[in-house]
């Protein structure tokens, strides 16, 4: 799937830290680094709040029981629950309110014992592993994870390009992590929280780029404000001339169905006309059932905003209107097509024929219709001996 992806033309690939094992790490990194020449980007924890494991993916929460909240780590079911990282829990004092999973759930704070914190289920709901948890009130955590710390060497030694600080709270936090990466990694900052938002200027003037999550940012932020939240940001960055890239929800229901919604492509193409430098997809790719049609539905957007992004003559759009590009656009831009339906008038026996095996007859077939596009025919030695050192099929004579 990654060289898939690889060949649709994808710019950089993301290994999430908040998805990804300790453990696993390494291995993720190796696993991608030996599949593709497409540039990876670590994307840290950062200073995030989250639940830790479940015993099921959607453990129900009764409205009105009790909950324990640990700091260490423990199986979590309906009456028991871990927030990582263990110090957040310090800073929480009684009527604190508490919202796990997008407010999915919803605790209110009532006491605490020893090490434990004691809470109220305020609005039901289900809870799966790894929620993203949100305090009524800011709590300062350090911008970088343990977790986070022990991948940063692993990134350095695998020549790992890019880097993603999420939660970036300010200036000194990006500073920070450049002391430990120095000039071998480009520090993305993630704006999603209103620290961050508080400290932008800082955090675009110490970064190589900027992406704006419109995911975690939407539970500090009235969605209804995140559009123009969106247009802010992007001017900001376009004035100070360093990259912003937009993620999350972009095309959220292809996670199962294989065409996006009218409203997730407006806002992908509303998105661009900010002045967007990149778009970046996360659930689509990360767990959906269709990342080829999800980038190739990017790549569509994209090109559709560069032929009408600043022509909107209805004429012109009208022209371009087909549904051609509902599938992935052929190896060098032309369907291949040697199928032939005229009829001579001649009996198929008078033909010559040829016995082969049905293998040969299918390639055969597959020629015909295209979906070996741009080949025209079988290769012989030199096509073969260019694709296999130089990935590509010799020049025209």
């Amino acid at each position: 799937m990654i060289r898939k992806l690889d060949q649709m033309g994808v710019d950089i690939l993301r290994i999430n830290l908040s998805h990804t094992d300790e453990d696993e790490i390494e291995e993720t990194i190796l696993a991608i680094v030996q599949s593709t020449k497409t540039p990876l980007c670590l994307d840290l924890e950062g200073a995030q709040i989250r639940s830790g494991s479940m015993t099921d993916d959607n453990v129900h929460f009764e409205e009105g029981s009790v909950v324990t909240i640990h700091p260490d780590k423990v199986m979590g079911d309906s009456h028991r629950i871990q927030l990582t990282p263990a110090e957040c829990l310090d800073a929480i004092v009684p009527g604190d309110l508490v919202s796990i999973d997008f407010g999915t759930l919803l605790l209110q704070i009532m006491s605490r014992q020893g090490e434990n914190v004691m809470a109220k289920v305020v609005c039901s709901g289900m809870v799966g592993s790894n929620k993203a948890v949100t305090v009524d009130k800011y709590i300062a955590l350090p911008p970088l994870s343990s977790k986070d710390l022990a991948a940063i060497p692993i990134a350095l030694r695998h020549e790992v390009p890019y880097i993603a600080l999420s939660f970036a709270g300010c200036q000194s936090d990006v500073e920070a992590l450049r002391e430990l990466v120095g000039d071998r990694m480009r520090i993305i900052s993630k704006i999603e929280s209103q620290e961050g938002l508080r400290h932008i200027d800082g955090i675009i003037a110490a970064s190589e780029a900027i992406l704006l999550d419109r995911g975690d940012m939407s539970r500090q932020v009235a969605v209804e404000m995140i559009p123009f939240l969106q247009k802010t940001l992007i001017a900001k960055a376009n004035e100070a001339d360093i990259p912003i890239y937009v993620a999350t929800n972009l095309l959220e229901s292809m996670v199962s169905n294989k065409l996006p919604t009218r409203a997730e492509v407006n806002d992908v193409i509303n998105t661009l006309s900010d002045g967007a430098d990149g778009l970046v997809l996360a659930a689509e790719t990360a767990i959906g059932n269709h990342p080829i049609e999800c980038v190739n539905m990017v790549r569509r957007s994209i090109k559709s905003f560069e032929l009408f992004g600043e022509h909107h003559a209805l004429d012109a759009v009208m022209r371009h209107a087909s549904n051609e590009l509902v599938l992935v656009e052929p190896h060098g831009g032309r369907l291949v097509d040697r199928t032939r339906y005229e009829h001579t008038g001649r009996d198929c026996e008078s033909y010559k024929q040829l016995q082969v095996e049905e293998h040969f007859l299918c390639d055969a077939e597959q020629i015909a219709i295209g979906s070996y596009s741009p080949l025209e025919g079988f290769m012989n030695r030199d096509d073969i001996k260019n694709v296999l050192e130089r990935f590509q099929l010799p020049p025209l004579s």
